[in-house]
């Protein structure tokens, strides 16, 4: 299996160099420079298309589960060429995209729970920034720029759409309007009446390196979930799913030595987590006081 894929645009090309059940490996040539953070932002974006090349196409569709993506640069002397392996992990493929049943019988997170959220991501993020609890590396390295996040709840009714469908594959959400990034959740339980408990789902996911490296991104300031229940067979399958409004980067945080952690931030020290700074969101204008191309420079 050896062939070109536009992904891009005309300036990159992508070849399929390996292929089987289990792992994919991409090369793709960019002949005009662009820096990683762009590429992997296209990659993010384009995911499905380079798995599914016409989707309208019986025979070229397919289920893709991405666990993780391993991306690395290297340009030529003249920095001009960046050639990029791209793995993908976990990938499974089947002929045809199944019809997808989903029966539920409960759904949606509380005020209460959202509120609860929030307090305990702003929580951690202020442990690990403070050199209190370890990263998503399980190392201690404090943070020189993390900020407070806050509970959306415009992020929050679309993972709950996306909650809703009972996603068992990242691809049942990746096309979502809006999207910049999300995680998912399941839980086997007895009950439907079963709590959603917001402090088990975050452990978890911090005993996780890639959504944990999600939970600490510094220029993270929104988050928004949902959750649906659905039966299967004597018990009840609990899907979250978190939707997030800066993307997963490999280097989530600017490290800073103890006695300057929150030394970088722009608006000053959050007065309630000493650790993080205050957030250019504004609850009351539902406004960011930040452009994305400042937000993405200062995480550099």
């Amino acid at each position: 299996m050896n062939f070109e894929i536009d992904i891009f645009d005309k300036n990159v090309s992508a070849k399929i160099e390996s292929f089987n059940k289990q792992k994919v490996l991409l090369k793709i040539q960019i002949k005009k420079c662009k820096s990683d953070i762009q590429v992997r932002n296209s990659i993010n974006q384009k995911m499905s298309k380079i798995i599914n090349i016409d989707r309208n196409k019986k025979e070229n569709r397919g289920n893709v589960q991405n666990e993780g993506i391993e991306i690395f640069v290297s340009p030529d002397e003249n920095n001009e060429i960046i050639i990029l392996n791209v793995i993908l992990l976990s990938i499974s493929l089947s002929l045809e995209l199944p019809e997808k049943q989903c029966n539920i019988s409960a759904q949606g997170i509380s005020s209460k729970q959202a509120s609860q959220f929030e307090q305990l991501l702003n929580r951690i993020r202020n442990e690990v920034a403070m050199g209190r609890r370890a990263n998503h590396k399980g190392q201690i390295e404090c943070a020189a720029d993390m900020h407070m996040i806050s509970w959306s709840k415009d992020m929050a009714k679309k993972a709950q759409e996306c909650s809703d469908t009972c996603p068992e594959q990242p691809i049942f959400c990746r096309n979502m309007k809006g999207l910049t990034s999300f995680m998912i959740h399941k839980l086997i339980v007895h009950t439907q009446k079963w709590e959603w408990d917001a402090e088990f789902v975050l452990n978890e996911w911090m005993q996780s390196q890639n959504s944990a490296q999600q939970l600490l991104q510094s220029m993270l300031f929104q988050v928004g979930c949902g959750r649906s229940l659905t039966p299967v067979k004597d018990k009840f399958l609990m899907y979250t799913v978190c939707f997030f409004d800066y993307p997963n980067r490999m280097n989530p945080y600017r490290p800073a030595p103890s006695i300057n952690t929150a030394g970088s931030c722009k608006l000053g020290k959050s007065s309630s987590h000493i650790g993080l700074c205050i957030s250019p969101y504004s609850k009351d204008q539902q406004l960011i006081w930040i452009k994305q191309e400042s937000r993405i420079i200062q995480s550099k």
